[in-house]
């Protein structure tokens, strides 16, 4: 009952606050730009061995590799991959409206194209997803698709030096041909999705930055209105214990202002233990002033610490 009279009587203070942080985010959430997203997705395989298709052997038997996929995702945020994507899609020009204006440095657009992707295995498979994200639509999707398609290449090129390292090998013409249609089956990286022209924007999310204001606002607003309502008790429990220790000196002929209380009280001293101690000792015609007493209780205040 106590809380929820509390909570009646700051009604308006709280009403203001969720009004103020629900639409100051929803005004924010319109006026931030939007951000798109686009996603391509490729299967990665094992380059078949250059020992292997030599012997024989077909290009399936590979040895299993729990680190293989991790591997070629670092690979795909290469520098060399991602170069060639800066390159392709012309991001140094196409970038310069947004960051200053000016053409950016091939490094300065690879390290903004690096915190623009998002690499990730798709569960537990061998596949992998290239999400681009950017405020162009269009350029999200190219992004997208270079990803796969350069790192495609990336991996195509890495097998013709295989592929000129069986052709220079000492052997007969019958087994170079068979290891080379064995490495040619073989195809380790293969597009399966290409990259969508986005529909909607994925950030900012505005149902759900609405919510989390709402719901901001509601904490907020009850969170202050209690804790105006303890500063406001503890102010006036405060002002009463003043206010009746000055009585109680006054009746007793002690002439104290509320003044030298309250700096008493702020210093952490007991007030009420002040003018009690002060009548006692004017019962016992004992000569103490309010200075000696105020020094007193905050000496003993201080030992009661010290043994604490």
């Amino acid at each position: 009952m106590k809380y929820w009279r509390i909570i009646q009587v700051r009604l308006v203070t709280i009403l203001l606050v969720f009004l103020l942080t629900a639409v100051t985010t929803t005004v924010v959430s319109f006026l931030l730009p939007k951000t798109y997203m686009s996603m391509s997705r490729i299967s990665v395989e094992k380059d078949t061995s250059d020992i292997a298709p030599l012997n024989g052997m077909q290009s399936g038997e590979t040895a299993f590799d729990p680190y293989f996929i991790q591997t070629e995702i670092e690979v795909i945020q290469s520098q060399k991959v991602l170069d060639k994507v800066v390159a392709k899609c012309n991001l140094a020009e196409k970038w310069k409206r947004i960051y200053g204006g000016n053409l950016l440095h091939p490094i300065e657009a690879r390290k903004i194209l690096k915190k623009a992707i998002d690499i990730r295995q798709f569960r537990k498979t061998s596949i992998i997803e290239l999400r681009a994200y950017g405020r162009d639509r269009s350029l999200a999707r190219d992004i997208a698709q270079a990803l796969a398609e350069e790192y495609r290449s990336h991996r195509t090129d890495e097998q013709m030096k295989r592929v000129e390292i069986i052709k220079d090998a000492d052997l007969p013409d019958d087994e170079v041909e068979k290891a080379l249609k064995v490495m040619w089956a073989n195809r380790p990286v293969k597009i399966i999705d290409n990259a969508d022209l986005p529909v909607r924007a994925v950030r900012p999310n505005i149902p759900l930055n609405i919510t989390l204001g709402v719901v901001a606002g509601l904490i907020l607003g009850v969170g202050l209105a209690f804790l105006i309502e303890y500063l406001d008790t503890a102010g006036l429990t405060g002002r009463a214990i003043i206010v009746d220790a000055q009585n109680l000196l006054i009746k007793s002929g002690f002439n104290v202002s509320v003044d030298d209380l309250s700096t008493h009280h702020l210093a952490g001293g007991d007030v009420a233990m002040v003018a009690t101690g002060m009548i006692k000792a004017k019962e016992k015609n004992i000569d103490l002033s309010f200075d000696q007493a105020c020094a007193l209780d905050l000496q003993d205040k201080g030992l009661l610490e010290e043994e604490d």
